[in-house]
Parts: structure tokens; sequence; C-alpha cells
């Protein structure tokens, strides 16, 4: 059994942070093997978020703590993931009790025999039209740039091997947003590694909204998906 490292990104997560790696620890519990972890990622949370990830760290051996002095974003989470983690296989997820992993884990890990990442998409997503209308077509941009390449929007299980095979250049600069992930599995793609998918679901948000989904947020993400396109020439 390879070990797994699941990397919890938390800002201002503090009702939602223990129940979460409680989650993983049950689930990580059920796979069997040594030398699985949980590292949380605080990314400068301001609510007491640092506080509950050091307790945790100091109650449970396989429970790691990265704390940013300050708020750096999806690409500052990352980026200290893929620094940090220890584990054969990687295995991102947010804090925010939308994760299942419980039911995750089970269908992931057997698919990475073949597989060399696995990725996890919504079967049934609720949210308001314009969100849904706005992450239509920046899914069907992603596809016209980058043919192939499955667009991340959720759970995702990735070899330690792979990351380390790739000249990840992105991954080494100041973006905030999603840009070093989609620059790895463009690049993975490229390579020849081996996809795998697997329809999940997720829980409705447990407080607070998504700015995901947003005019704005859709107009930086196609500056970003152009910019990604001309890095990778």
């Amino acid at each position: 059994m390879p070990r797994l490292s699941v990397c919890v990104a938390a800002y201002n997560e503090a009702a939602t942070l223990e129940p979460a790696v409680a989650e993983a620890l049950a689930a990580l519990a059920t796979l069997g093997g040594e030398g699985h972890e949980v590292l949380i990622v605080d990314d400068g949370s301001t609510d007491g978020t640092g506080a509950i990830a050091d307790r945790l760290a100091s109650e449970h051996e396989d429970v790691r703590v990265v704390h940013h002095p300050q708020n750096l974003g999806l690409g500052g989470f990352y980026r200290s993931a893929l620094r940090q983690a220890r584990g054969d296989v990687l295995y991102f997820m947010a804090a925010d009790l939308q994760p299942i992993p419980g039911e995750y884990f089970p269908r992931f890990v057997p698919l990475l025999a073949d597989h060399d990442i696995v990725v996890g998409y919504d079967v049934r997503r609720e949210a308001p039209l314009l969100s849904k209308g706005l992450s239509w077509a920046e899914g069907l941009l992603f596809a016209i740039l980058f043919p192939g390449v499955p667009k991340v929007g959720g759970p995702l299980m990735i070899k330690r091997s792979v990351v380390d095979a790739l000249d990840l250049r992105l991954a080494r600069d100041e973006d905030r947003s999603w840009m070093v992930l989609w620059e790895l599995m463009v690049r993975a793609r490229r390579a020849g590694y081996r996809f795998g998918r697997v329809p999940v679901r997720r829980r409705a948000r447990a407080r607070g909204t998504t700015r995901a989904s947003t005019i704005r947020t859709a107009v930086l993400m196609l500056r970003r998906l152009h910019a990604l396109r001309r890095a990778l020439r």
C-alpha cells in the first residue's frame, strides 16, 4: 500500500477543520499500511484555524502543519503541499467539509495500479445558473486550449513520482490561482502519464459562499488560461 499524504487547504476554517481532519484520518485508517499523513496548510488564517491545526498535530502523530504568515491563495497551498508532502501519493482537499474522503479513497486508490493521476468530477452539482454557465464556459475553453487534459474541479490523487519528474516552472512563482495545478496536469498529459476519472458527489458548503464562479473570477481565469498557454508553448 503506498503512503498517502492528504493535503488540506485551510483558510479561516476554524468551524470545520477538526471534523474535516477527523474524516481524513478515518478514511486513511481503512486503507491499511503505514506512513500515511494529513498535512494541513494553514493559509494565513485569522480566525484561530492555525491554533486548531497545531492542536490536532500535537494529538495525532500522523498530522503535520505548515503555516503561511499571510494568505497566499490556492497557488500558495499547492506550492506548499507539493514541497512538504512526504507520501508516495498526494491527495488535495479543502477543509470546508464538501469533500467526502471516506467515499473517495476506496474508489480512487485501486485505480492507481493502472493510472498515475485520478481526478474526481461532480455528477450532481447544485449551483446557481450563472455559476454553472461560467463553469461550463471555462471548462470548454480549457478543453480547446489543452485537449485531452481533464480540468480539475474536485478531488485529485497524483503519484509523487509524477510531481518529481515534471519541470513545474509555475510552482516557483507567486500566482495565487489554480495555475500551478493546471500546469502540472498539462505537463503530465504531454509526458504520457495515465489519467483516471471517477464520478463523485460533494456536500453542500457548511458555511460561507464560494467566489469561484463569478464574472470577475471568470475573467481572471480566462487571462490565466491564456497565460498558461503562452508559458507552455
